[in-house]
């Protein structure tokens, strides 16, 4: 009955005629869509993105079509009104937003599902709804006043292309991701600029597609910001900076000034200032800078926001003390001008409740979560900036699949409310949607605009993963059940129980940055390292990691012994391939250490050996099978494995999970220590 559309909106992207993909002459459209002429622009751009027959017309036009009328005269802000019944239907609203969240929540009652950028759900036929249908019963505003998605385009991901670098189709791209934002009721969206902007050569073109990128944000109602970095010394991943070094108060403000009227030119509502990672400056020169920055962007563009990001870390040389106070250096952002916004972020599927897993050396996130509750309480502007998708050597490069994401933005929001009452701004990490990373984004946009779930929606995460699927019936209903399953016995073991560290991959980079102190992914016994453990060491780690590693496995497959038949539906098959590969991830890593305990207790290895090698074969047949159905059309790009781009990363973010990089890195360790030298070349999975 329902169906995805990724080869669909190919031709769409590209298809610029104002009724929008796959309409009919407009005496056909099975939806008209009843305006003020002022609303038409919005309304067409709307549909463009929409799989479906509609027409954007003036007055109703003869024939049988659904018939809905819509008006912007509500006094609210972003909010919606549906009323009717059958195939006459009405949508009011306060404005261009209001309006757009109001008619997708009308698609939304008729099947479609707007599920990610380049893919959307869509039903055979538009159903007649009663005018008790619990869409129509209330009056819908936000919860929250700022929505945020933020696309961390320092990463090769779906968003660097469509809003940083251009190119041919790029912008129609950047258009469907808007489109999706709005659709899911975001009102905000910004990305990560990058250093190759200062090249004349990049920066014409870069103008010309920003300015087109940003103009179309407008018109669809949403506010855009663009994250930029203070200090050149702690730049490790070619953002742009605003200083290569420090100077004078003269000579920095010269260059702060160059830089930033680069893009505050383009038509940015907002700047989100970052301080890099693991080095820093002095205390003071710190507040200072920040104030400078505030006072540039006052002169360039006095309608500018500024806002700061306090990231993680608490290694012992990330410390410091200003005011005689001791606190992380990045919580010197609050002691900045007070028109500065400060953000508080945290990392991967932690949150600010649980354990941390050692996460950039911390054991909780509890400094982040007591500084952003005071500010709440005392009604000062900030916002959480958590993540959806940490990418590297983490989640979906490895790949496994972690719905806990979605249970851990909730339980931010539902902890916090409880506590001293609603965040008032949320700000989306995203890197990257496929494997599943589009469920996160979707449903965190839609907890941001409603925590209870929404109208028609029961509430909390698990009543928007039950929505996601509904439109599969029974099938759908086992399916969701298996997310929320599999969510919840990952939040026990690889939260509570620290295991995510023996799922998640680990690079060169990682170990080399271990060997000075320098740690961002929870740390682990390390395969390579087995050999330096005691006996009662060894038996402790068993007893303590690999017996309950073993036992969620075996939650793993249970899970996965109910998802039903889902070969031949793409939308049920990414959960199934999510499902298996966690699975296999888990039984491989414990099949590895394993083997490595046996070979040092003087014990047979065989067995342990041979499950090694059908594992990574299978799960290279889940690889293969899910890489050949990505949501996105031009999902080759994320699996390329030379690909020249401005970031870092010269490669799409899914190449590693393609190559089973981190799984043949530690096969090779596993060999390497079982002959007591070199004998497998370890695969960097790094730069």
């Amino acid at each position: 009955m329902y169906h995805g559309t990724a080869s669909f909106v190919v031709v769409c992207l590209f298809f610029i005629a104002t009724m929008g993909c796959g309409a009919k002459s407009s005496s056909s459209a099975a939806v008209q869509l009843v305006a003020d002429p002022d609303l038409h622009a919005v309304l067409k751009a709307y549909i463009r993105h929409t799989p479906g027959e509609f027409e954007v017309v003036e007055s109703p036009r003869s024939g049988d079509a659904v018939v809905v009328r819509l008006d912007t005269e509500l006094s609210c802000s972003e909010c919606y009104e549906i009323r009717g019944s059958g195939h006459d239907l009405e949508i009011s609203s306060g404005d261009v937003l209001g309006l757009q969240y109001g008619l997708s929540a009308l698609m939304e009652a008729w099947g479609y599902r707007f599920h990610h950028p380049f893919n959307t759900v869509v039903p055979d036929t538009i159903p007649s709804l009663s005018a008790d249908h619990p869409a129509f019963r209330e009056r819908v505003e936000p919860d929250m006043a700022l929505r945020s998605l933020h696309m961390h385009t320092l990463h090769p991901i779906e968003g660097m292309k469509a809003f940083w670098m251009g190119g041919e189709g790029e912008a129609a791209r950047a258009e469907a991701v808007i489109d999706w934002v709005v659709k899911n009721r975001g009102n905000d969206l910004q990305w990560v600029s990058l250093d190759d902007v200062m090249l004349p050569s990049v920066e014409r073109d870069w103008r010309a597609h920003t300015e087109d990128v940003i103009a179309y944000a407008h018109r669809r109602g949403l506010t855009v910001g663009v994250g930029i970095q203070l200090f050149g010394s702690a730049n490790l991943q070619q953002a742009f900076d605003l200083l290569d070094r420090v100077g004078s108060a003269e000579e920095n403000r010269v260059q702060i000034e160059e830089r930033l009227s680069l893009l505050t030119s383009v038509g940015f509502d907002r700047f989100n200032l970052s301080f890099g990672e693991f080095f820093g400056e002095e205390p003071e020169t710190f507040v200072s800078m920040v104030n400078q920055v505030g006072s540039v962007l006052d002169e360039l563009d006095s309608d500018a926001q500024l806002t700061t990001l306090i990231h993680v870390g608490d290694s012992e040389d990330q410390r410091v003390i200003y005011g005689g106070e001791e606190m992380i250096y990045y919580f010197l952002a609050q002691f900045a001008d007070p028109e500065i916004v400060p953000w508080v972020h945290t990392v991967m599927l932690y949150n600010l409740f649980e354990d941390a897993g050692g996460a950039y050396h911390h054991e909780t996130f509890d400094e982040h979560r007591t500084f952003l509750a005071e500010r709440i309480e005392a009604g000062e502007p900030t916002a959480y900036f958590p993540e959806s998708a940490y990418w590297i050597a983490f989640d979906n490069s490895v790949p496994v699949y972690l719905p806990a994401y979605m249970r851990s933005r909730w339980l931010d929001m539902e902890q916090m409310r409880a506590e001293v009452g609603p965040i008032p701004a949320h700000v989306l990490f995203s890197s990257g949607w496929e494997w599943g990373y589009w469920q996160t984004d979707v449903a965190t946009l839609r907890l941001n605009h409603s925590l209870d779930g929404g109208v028609g929606v029961a509430p909390g995460w698990t009543g928007i993963v039950e929505w996601m699927y509904a439109p599969w019936g029974e099938e759908g209903a086992a399916v969701s059940d298996a997310i929320i399953a599999l969510a919840n016995a990952q939040a026990d073991a690889l939260i509570g129980q620290r295991l995510m560290a023996y799922f998640a991959g680990r690079d060169s980079t990682i170990d080399v940055g271990e060997a000075i102190g320098v740690v961002a992914q929870p740390m682990r016994v390390r395969v390579d390292r087995l050999d330096d453990l005691s006996a009662e060491e060894r038996a402790a780690f068993e007893s303590s990691v690999l017996e309950p590693l073993s036992v969620h496995i075996d939650e793993i497959s249970t899970i996965a012994e109910g998802l039903p038949d889902t070969a031949g539906d793409p939308w049920l098959q990414e959960v199934a391939d999510g499902v298996s590969v966690t699975r296999l991830r888990g039984a491989f890593v414990l099949a590895i250490y394993r083997a490595g305990l046996a070979h040092l207790n003087g014990l047979d290895s065989e067995p342990y050996l041979a499950d090694i090698d059908t594992l990574l074969e299978e799960a290279r047949t889940v690889v293969v099978g899910r890489h050949g159905q990505l949501h996105d059309p031009n999902g080759a790009q994320w699996i390329e494995p030379a690909w020249s781009n401005p970031t870092i990363y010269q490669y799409g973010y899914l190449l590693r999970s393609d190559e089973l990089c981190f799984w043949e890195r530690e096969h090779a360790k596993l060999q390497n220590l079982m002959e007591g030298s070199t004998v497998a070349t370890v695969p960097g999975c790094a730069l």
